[in-house]
């Protein structure tokens, strides 16, 4: 069952990298250093997503793309084609933790893209297998299982964080950094 689900929704899931814009000492002044910047873009966070409308909509988390200036969608194509796309932020919920992103489909044209439509939550039961699929420390897609630990779990803040999660469901399948906004599966792909 693992093997048919990620087979059906792997073209759906993506690898997601973000440009920001940050502030860095002027090259002449680094001698003198009076504390003079010049806003640079570099590469910013990875993160991974899911295509849940077939026009290229793509949900993932807040926090991946909080900071950038630019939005890269990498998706891949049937035979493994891998491309990038830019997207455009649509939404965000900061309180979730949740962005949906629009890819820009090259020269305008309208583009259908293969989609994991959203599934439920309230029927998942503790014990049940789960599938994580995500882009973790760049290195491709890559599928994890576990179960689900525990549900509506919820973590209030620590010291330097603002963010209180609520209502979260607990697993144990292996998340990594990269695998933030990538989409948590029952055997059957939902």
């Amino acid at each position: 069952p693992v093997v048919r689900a990620v087979e059906k929704t792997r073209l759906g899931v993506v690898s997601i990298r973000t440009n920001e814009i940050v502030q860095v000492p002027r090259f002449y002044d680094w001698f003198f250093d009076d504390g003079r910047t010049v806003p640079q873009e570099r590469e910013g966070a990875l993160g991974s997503g899911a295509i849940f409308h077939p026009a290229g909509y793509v949900i993932t988390n807040a926090h991946v793309i909080s900071r950038a200036s630019k939005i890269f969608v990498q998706l891949t194509r049937p035979g493994g084609l891998e491309q990038e796309r830019e997207a455009r932020l649509v939404a965000v919920d900061l309180e979730n933790d949740l962005a949906i992103l629009r890819m820009v489909a090259e020269d305008g044209k309208a583009e259908t893209y293969p989609y994991l439509p959203l599934g439920r939550s309230d029927d998942l039961m503790l014990g049940e297998t789960v599938i994580a699929i995500g882009n973790p420390f760049r290195l491709g897609i890559t599928v994890t299982t576990g179960i689900v630990s525990a549900l509506r779990r919820s973590m209030r803040p620590q010291r330097s964080q603002e963010t209180e999660f609520r209502d979260f469901i607990q697993t144990d399948a292996a998340i990594n950094p990269g695998n933030s906004g990538g989409p948590l599966l029952d055997v059957t792909g939902r």
